[in-house]
């Protein structure tokens, strides 16, 4: 119904389908063009008169177009700002709505009822908003790495010989934070393929999850030793490494197999960061 009520609106047609599930862009079903929605036929009159109409929110509530700027994202991404969920329209308009998914994409449409879809540019401004301000890049000078400081139930870590309470936050980060985190990254064109992360945007950032609470700088990512997956039998058995991140050391792993059962130790031992594969 809404596809048929948006095409008599002459807001576009249906043949355009598919969207992004990390990023929320729409994209060709066919070939994968994630520009499809820009040759789609507008009438930028019948997108002005959709201001003022209440639109669902990822939050659960209802805002009016034109308001002020609507966000447009996958639920992947707006789980990675929970701050600003009252700010995005809600993600399954981009998934239950052939027609919607690429309007919502299309700068004109964008322009005429102020939504935007929300990029790895807007992602990069909000993260010191959503992640603990020890974290900051400013906050770690100098330091390839800091600590997530949480327990070993995973929860955020007070030190008891301090007398005020540690600057942290339930996005520590989480496990599933920095899963949905490379998974946004691996759709987003901040690292090319075959390119290293040494000059990707959020390079500076330490959201590279690796064990003994440790987090690296994306931009040393290439310096992570990564444990040969089941190796250990404590490794629980499902990895839930972020496909980019498994990419990235797909040869290391096999590789190191034969020797992880001194080389663990030893890596541990000097502080080598080893990737947390939970992560």
């Amino acid at each position: 119904p809404v596809n048929e009520w948006l095409g008599a609106a002459g807001l576009g047609s249906a043949t355009v389908r598919g969207v992004d599930a990390n990023t929320g862009h729409a994209r060709d079903s066919s070939t994968g063009d994630v520009n499809a929605a820009t040759r789609l036929p507008l009438n930028l009159a019948a997108a002005r008169d959709l201001l003022g109409v209440p639109a669902p929110t990822a939050s659960g509530d209802a805002y009016p177009l034109g308001n002020g700027v609507l966000f447009v994202g996958a639920e992947t991404m707006v789980s990675l700002v929970p701050r600003l969920r009252s700010r995005f329209l809600n993600p399954s308009l981009l998934e239950d709505s052939s027609t919607l998914a690429p309007l919502l994409n299309d700068p004109r449409f964008n322009a005429a009822t102020k939504t935007k879809p929300f990029l790895s540019e807007e992602l990069l401004k909000e993260l010191p908003n959503t992640l603990p301000a020890r974290l900051a890049p400013a906050k770690i000078t100098g330091a390839p790495f800091a600590f997530r400081r949480e327990d070993e139930s995973g929860r955020p870590y007070v030190s008891s010989d301090t007398a005020e309470t540690e600057d942290v936050t339930p996005y520590t980060p989480s496990n599933e934070w920095l899963r949905a985190f490379w998974d946004v990254l691996a759709t987003s064109s901040s690292t090319p393929p075959g390119e290293t992360f040494a000059e990707n945007p959020f390079g500076e950032w330490p959201l590279v999850s690796c064990e003994s609470s440790m987090l690296v700088r994306v931009k040393h990512v290439s310096a992570v030793f990564a444990p040969p997956v089941s190796f250990e039998s404590n490794e629980t058995d499902e990895v839930q490494s972020s496909e980019i991140l498994r990419m990235s050391f797909a040869d290391g792993s096999d590789r190191l197999k034969s020797d992880w059962h001194w080389l663990a130790p030893a890596l541990r031992a000097a502080r080598f960061p080893v990737l947390d594969r939970r992560a």
